[in-house]
Formats: structure tokens, C-alpha cells, sequence
């Protein structure tokens, strides 16, 4: 699986510098020029550090915003979430009176959070040796290790249809202990347990399961996981999210209207999208529109084999939510200082966060191959779980 793009972007690093004044770009320290063929010790301690402050602010900044579509985020163990539908007008008594109602809110929804790291180490020959080229490529893959541990969070939290015990990283004075919190479960998509699932429209569901199954990929089968996820809310915006393996699966539906190719003419009697298709991004673009009408888009946390119907409505809250440290200084990806070290030479970058399903009915999955037509976690999913 690939990991989410995050895009580098054209960074001015504004620096001290030893001897000199100005900025540099990323791509100056990148190159092996005047800059990056540097090491650590010429270039500097202190220029060296503001370069990792800055790339790492600006990396954190650049991962919350990707997110956002797809999570909110709480510092809370505990999350609630309303109940669409569960307030009705009724009509009123002989003395204009009827029953208070305050609203549903669905309970004993729990947030895990994780405490993860990654050991670069810091040696007196690093020092002396490392050029900046090196090191800031060594900055980059510390961030796609973060960028594939949140992923791979977010895939857990979504495409494990089994509700999870509540783990959490106690960080102490002394010690980081790992403790099952009571009260409470991480829950996935709604998946036929005792959480009553209703409608927009106020009427309760029976045995009811977002986690769904076909034997072969149909738009009648992708309707079907559409519709669970449209029944919930008003005002939906459902796009239907895919692996790029499995594009031309979805082209070949009938009645799939594909994007355009840039500096292709389409023919006359051919129907295409209003867009044109992104050549540059494979694993992370729209490709067309169902035979329904709603988008069709690859993700890279989406599993090969599998259909994730999503709903961006205005009206419908966030599907997941990563739960992240209450200090502010212990959130995202940061360099963890210790044993008297300045920060640039602590050993270990170090970030916390966890993730689960908070609006049980904003999604659905469809495996569509599955032999027997029932749903089954991917494989792979038990070698992602951290």
C-alpha cells in the first residue's frame, strides 16, 4: 500500500546562518550543492535545528489539513455523537403540552491513544559526517514512517469490524504503561451490535450492518452501500472510495462515465466528466462518476478488493476521530529530547495519537469479492495493526 501524499511544497527556510544572511529553500539543502554538501558541524547546530523546527511545523500543519476531510480530532478519552432523528414533533395534549425530548446521543464511545516512535540516533560521527542533503532526506522518511502509522491507524479504525478494548499510552514521570480503560469500547461502522441504528427520518433499524459483501462488483451491490450510508443523514454528498488497482474494475461498470485525458479528444458519442484526469497522482485522484451519479475516487488507505462509500455532506459529521495528547507540546510528530541533550541530538522522534469510528453510519465498506457475498477484514490488516 502507498502511503498518503502530503506534498512537499517550496519551502523558504528562514534560518540563522553562520556567516551568512538570507534564506534558504528546501531545495538548496536537498541538492548537494553549496548548502546540502555541507555537514552538520559546518553548517551548524543551531541552523540545523531551526531547519527541523520549521520542516516539522510546517509537516504537522500540512498532515491536519489532509485529515481533515476524513477526522475530526479530541484530546477526549470519551466521545458522544447525536443521534440523527431522534427529536419528532408529536401533537399537543388538551392543554397544549407534550413530552420533553433533549435529543439522543450515542454513549461508551471511547478514543484509544497510542504512543509511537522512531530511533534515528545521534553519534559524534554523524555529526562530523552527515551533510545537510542527508539529513534532511532523513527528516523526509521520519515523516513518511508518521504518514504510514497514521494510515495505518485510520485503517484499523475503519476496515476492523470487531469493536476494540480502549488501550492507552500512559506517559508518567517515570515510565510509559500500557492500560485497558474501562467504561467503554473503540467502536467501528455500525456492525449488528446492541447500538440502534436510526435513520434521518427518526425510524430505528433492526440487525443492522455497514460492513457489507458481494460477490462480484455491481452497481446494484454498490447502490445497496450507498443507500446504508444515505438512509442516516440529509443533505449527503456520498463519494465512493477505491484502490487504484482496482480502476479499471470500476471503468468497466456499465454506465461509468470516466475523466478526461488531457489532450485527448473525446468522441462525440462517448460521455466524460468535466474533469480531466490527474496523471500525477495515481493512488489519490478522482477517475469518474457510477452509473448513479456519484464520484468515484482512489485513496491509498483504501484496501485492493474493497468499495468505501463516504459521506462529505454538510450535514453529516466526520466519520472518524483521532484522539491526540491534551498537552500541546506532546502533539504531532516531534523530535523528543532526553538525557540532558539539546533537542536536534535527542535519539527519537516520537508522536501519539489513536484513532476510531465516531459517526457510526458516515460509511460503509463493501468487499466485492468476496466468494460467499459476506464481508471479511483484509489479510493485510493484521500487519499494519501496531
Amino acid at each position: 500500500m502507498k502511503r498518503p501524499h502530503l506534498g512537499l511544497i517550496a519551502l523558504a527556510l528562514h534560518v540563522p546562518r553562520l556567516a551568512q544572511t538570507g534564506t534558504y529553500t528546501l531545495a538548496d539543502l536537498r541538492a548537494n550543492g553549496t548548502y546540502g554538501s555541507q555537514t552538520l558541524a559546518e553548517f551548524g547546530v543551531p541552523n540545523a535545528l531551526a531547519v527541523v523546527n520549521t520542516l516539522t511545523q510546517q509537516y504537522n500543519q500540512r498532515l491536519t489539513t489532509n485529515l481533515t476531510a476524513l477526522a475530526d480530532t479530541t484530546t477526549d478519552r470519551f466521545v458522544s455523537e447525536t443521534i440523527g432523528g431522534s427529536i419528532r414533533m408529536e401533537r399537543v395534549s388538551e392543554y397544549t403540552n407534550t413530552r420533553t425530548q433533549k435529543g439522543g446521543k450515542s454513549v461508551g464511545r471511547g478514543m484509544p491513544l497510542h504512543a509511537f516512535n522512531v530511533a534515528t540516533g545521534w553519534t559524534e560521527h554523524f555529526e562530523a559526517l552527515t551533510t545537510m542533503s542527508s539529513f534532511v532526506q532523513m527528516l523526509e522518511q521520519v515523516q513518511a514512517a508518521n504518514d504510514d502509522m497514521v494510515r495505518s491507524e485510520l485503517m484499523v479504525a475503519l476496515f476492523n469490524p470487531e469493536e476494540r478494548d480502549i488501550e492507552e499510552d500512559i506517559i508518567s514521570d517515570f515510565e510509559i504503561r500500557r492500560e485497558v480503560i474501562e467504561g467503554g469500547k473503540v467502536k467501528p461502522l455500525y456492525n449488528m451490535d446492541d447500538e440502534v441504528a436510526v435513520t434521518a427520518n427518526g425510524t430505528k433499524l433492526g440487525a443492522h450492518s455497514h460492513y457489507l459483501g458481494s460477490n462480484g462488483l455491481t452497481n446494484a451491490a454498490l447502490d445497496v452501500a450507498i443507500n446504508t450510508v444515505a438512509e442516516h443523514s440529509r443533505g449527503n454528498q456520498i463519494v465512493v472510495n477505491i484502490n487504484e488497482a482496482d480502476v479499471a474494475t470500476f471503468m468497466a461498470l456499465p454506465g461509468f462515465v470516466a475523466a478526461r485525458l488531457d489532450g485527448v479528444t473525446p468522441s462525440l458519442t462517448t460521455a466524460t466528466a468535466n474533469f480531466t484526469l490527474d496523471l500525477t497522482q495515481t493512488d489519490n485522484r478522482n477517475i469518474g462518476y457510477l452509473k448513479s451519479g456519484h464520484l468515484v475516487r482512489t485513496r491509498p488507505w483504501v484496501f485492493q478488493g474493497y468499495a468505501v462509500p463516504w459521506n462529505l455532506g454538510a450535514n453529516a459529521s466526520k466519520v472518524l476521530r483521532i484522539r491526540i495528547p491534551k498537552a500541546r507540546v506532546f502533539q504531532g510528530l516531534r523530535l523528543r529530547g532526553q538525557e540532558g541533550n539539546t533537542v536536534l541530538k535527542a535519539r527519537t522522534w516520537e508522536n501519539q495519537l489513536g484513532a476510531g469510528v465516531s459517526n457510526r453510519g458516515g460509511a460503509s465498506i463493501l468487499k466485492f469479492n468476496a466468494a460467499d457475498g459476506q464481508y471479511a477484514p483484509p489479510a493485510a490488516l493484521d500487519d499494519i495493526q501496531l
